[in-house]
């Protein structure tokens, strides 16, 4: 899809690091990264818990919110 939007991914259970294709992005909770619309892959890594990761699809000019759990 053409245009932008915009992700906000947190954490349940404890706190990552957020990257968003490869890209580092900070601890969670982040919010508001403007990305081309579409999937983009999430990954939360911590230190006391495996790195998880996740697709998250990006709608055209909204915003797109995702929450990891840490068990």
């Amino acid at each position: 899809p053409a245009g932008t939007g915009k992700v906000n991914v947190g954490a349940t259970g404890g706190w990552c690091n957020v990257s968003i294709d490869g890209v580092a992005r900070g601890v969670t909770p982040v919010a508001g990264i403007e990305l081309p619309a579409g999937p983009h892959r999430v990954t939360c890594t911590a230190t006391d818990h495996p790195a998880m990761t996740a697709t998250v699809v990006v709608p055209v000019d909204g915003t797109a919110r995702y929450r990891f759990t840490l068990q």
